[in-house]
């Protein structure tokens, strides 16, 4: 739900199976490290039968809070390594398909992430990354690098945005996993529902 609101978009099928698919596709990989990287509909306020978790909110953080717990706890099952991409900062464009103008909001942006960086820090074998020194350095978005067009939407990277983080990640990973030996990252892998 986005901000004020008391109606939200239905959960897809495939949201709902996630803690299965993942569990599927880290099996079915077999990873050396595992990436991480969400943030952009969890920020939201999220709607429950029993009602709305409004940020900010002890509600909203415990959600928030316990679904990562899992994912990193799915993601890591066995002491695997696990990387998560800090959430960068974001500008929705309020003429997108769907505005969600509470993405736009810092302190949600910064909860999610002190979020991470405590629950990664029950877990030795996760590290949080800093995704936002790279496209938002010193809190400033850019929707530009080096001239490339890298975040269209004010959320999404463009595939020249992709390649910039796959470029950064690879290096990141290699420094904080170096026990992995090396990392070699494909540029796009769908994980769409099992079908």
């Amino acid at each position: 739900m986005d901000v004020g609101l008391d109606f939200g978009i239905a959960q897809a099928d495939q949201c709902v199976s996630w803690r299965d698919d993942w569990a599927f596709w880290r099996t079915a990989l077999d990873p050396d490290v595992v990436v991480v990287m969400n943030g952009a509909w969890e920020v939201l306020d999220h709607l429950f039968p029993d009602g709305p978790r409004r940020f900010p909110s002890e509600a909203w953080t415990a959600t928030v809070r316990k679904a990562m717990d899992e994912a990193l706890d799915i993601a890591g099952e066995g002491g695997r390594p696990v990387a998560v991409m800090a959430l960068p900062c974001m500008q929705q464009n309020e003429d997108s398909v769907f505005s969600a103008q509470a993405r736009n909001d810092q302190q949600r942006v910064d909860a999610f992430n002190t979020l991470w960086a405590e629950v990664a820090a029950t877990k030795p074998n996760v590290r949080v990354l800093d995704l936002p020194g790279l496209l938002c350095p010193g809190g400033v978005f850019l929707e530009q690098i080096d001239g490339g067009v890298v975040r269209s939407d004010g959320v999404h990277v463009t595939p020249a945005g992709a390649d910039l983080v796959v470029d950064w990640l690879t290096g990141q990973l290699d420094e904080q996993f170096p026990e992995t030996g090396g990392t070699s990252l494909p540029t796009r892998l769908d994980t769409g529902p099992r079908g």
